[in-house]
């Protein structure tokens, strides 16, 4: 279903500089207004997901015990294993303004050596339209309010030396990211009252029995409804998720650093490196806090193949329950019980805690762009450069020649896909579903995946451009 933003921004910004003897000020401010309007149906619609699947070899109806299917032949059979939909309000209006101001001396503290001594302060404030808090979660319904975000800046240059000098360059800031409003939005859809979530399972007895006919939704919502309200016959079945920041919540800031060692080496001829390090502090981790404290449970250990046993026993923690007595939903003992959360009465509490960090190490050559947004992996290299060479045809007139070249060892670059839960891997196997070691069974869904952590695909091998600039 289609995600639709509106945005209205209005930005003021004024400057003030201020020249002495030695001494340059310099004084600003800036202020952004922002006025927006989300419309995000999330699995409104409903989403069937086809998966390995037992089933009568007759009817190809679902049951707990059966013949077991490939999705592909599911699919065929039109056999869905599983059923997800969202419940409750589209719209969302995470507006947000933000202020900053900022102060700069550059100092010329000789004909050699100068300085920048700089602070900027950021607040970023959201509008509380639309948010709920949920009694069995106070800190839900909330947003973040950090007044403290004050960031020093310094610089220096210095030229070293009478005859084409060494000329340095280093500098050193705290820079504070503005919050998207991606994380203040889901504050005010997942509140746990007016929102709801349906997982069905068509492999257990009581999910099946409300289980839609594929294709059809489980409740019916217009493409470009505001809300979405779920049956009466689905109440036991709901379960309803919460995203709040936590009470401790901060800014994120990022450390950046730089140093550059510049010098001409023969007429016209400059060749330099420069150094970038960037250090991410107080980034946005999300976390889900509802769950009981894991329990470790001993595992046997398998080869590839999940056949044979290889001797050893590991630990697996669990934040489930095993259960050894048959039941309706656990005929063929032992089963993984189903998750039983601290706060029964809410799912997945999605908390977004200042937890992670980065660290970007850069060395390039004068010139040559670095891209510190990119956390790259695993084992990522690239040595890029540049050369430049500018001819003079007259008193007006310049040619300039660059040779640029990127990943000029042609290093083979892995690349794999990954996502907030790791490294994602787009086939697997399955194996058997429970394991029997000695007189003991151990309960289990084995999945195997073929390329588990193995790159399926590059990035760029070597590039090389050439380009000529007349000037005049």
């Amino acid at each position: 279903m289609p995600r639709r933003t509106r945005e209205h921004r209005l930005h003021v910004a004024e400057t003030f500089s201020l020249e002495g003897h030695r001494h340059s000020w310099k004084f600003g401010g800036d202020a952004l207004f922002t006025t927006i309007y989300n419309f995000f149906p999330s699995l409104f619609g409903g989403e069937y997901i086809f998966r390995d699947i037992k089933v009568n070899p007759s009817t190809f109806e679902p049951m707990l015990a059966g013949m077991e299917i490939t999705p592909l032949r599911a699919y065929t059979h039109q056999a869905a294993r599983y059923y997800i939909q969202n419940f409750g309000s589209t719209e969302s209006h995470p507006d947000t303004n933000e202020y900053s101001g900022f102060a700069q001396d550059t100092i010329r503290i000789t004909t050699r050596l100068a300085m920048s001594l700089g602070v900027r302060s950021d607040l970023q404030t959201f509008s509380t339209k639309g948010l709920v808090t949920n009694p069995l979660w106070p800190a839900s319904g909330k947003v973040p309010f950090d007044t403290n975000n004050f960031g020093p800046r310094v610089g220096l240059a210095y030229s070293l030396g009478e005859h084409r000098p060494l000329v340095i360059r280093a500098g050193y800031g705290l820079f504070y990211t503005r919050i998207p409003h991606l994380y203040t939005s889901t504050v005010a859809t997942d509140n746990g009252i007016s929102s709801a979530n349906l997982f069905l399972d068509n492999s257990k007895f009581y999910p099946r029995q409300v289980f839609p006919t594929y294709p059809n939704p489980a409740v019916s919502c217009a493409l470009t409804a505001t809300t979405c309200t779920p049956s009466a016959n689905l109440a036991g079945l709901l379960t309803s998720d919460v995203s709040a920041f936590a009470p401790n919540f901060r800014s994120p800031k990022v450390q950046q650093a730089s140093l550059n060692l510049e010098r001409e080496i023969v007429d016209r001829f400059a060749a330099g490196v420069s150094y970038l390090y960037v250090h991410g502090v107080d980034l946005i981790r999300a976390r889900d806090v509802n769950l009981p404290a894991p329990v470790n449970e001993v595992y046997p250990v398998y080869d590839d193949s999940g056949t044979n046993f290889l001797g050893t026993y590991d630990n697996v923690a669990s934040f489930s329950t095993w259960q050894f007595t048959p039941s309706i939903t656990c005929p063929f003992v032992p089963c993984i019980n189903p998750l039983v959360r601290p706060i029964p009465r809410l799912g997945a509490i999605n908390q977004f805690e200042s937890a992670a960090s980065s660290v970007y190490h850069g060395l390039t050559g004068v010139g040559a762009p670095s891209d510190a947004q990119r956390i790259l992996g695993p084992d990522y290299a690239s040595t890029d450069m540049r050369l430049t060479r500018r001819i003079y045809a007259g008193d007006h007139v310049k040619l300039e020649f660059m040779a640029e070249s990127f990943n000029l060892l042609n290093r083979d670059n892995k690349r794999v896909n990954s996502n907030d839960d790791g490294f994602l891997s787009s086939a697997a196997q399955f194996v058997q579903i429970d394991k029997l070691t000695g007189l003991n069974h151990f309960p289990a869904h084995f999945r195997q995946p073929t390329h588990l952590l193995s790159a399926t695909g590059a990035y760029a091998p070597r590039q090389v451009q050439l380009a000529l600039r007349l000037i005049f």
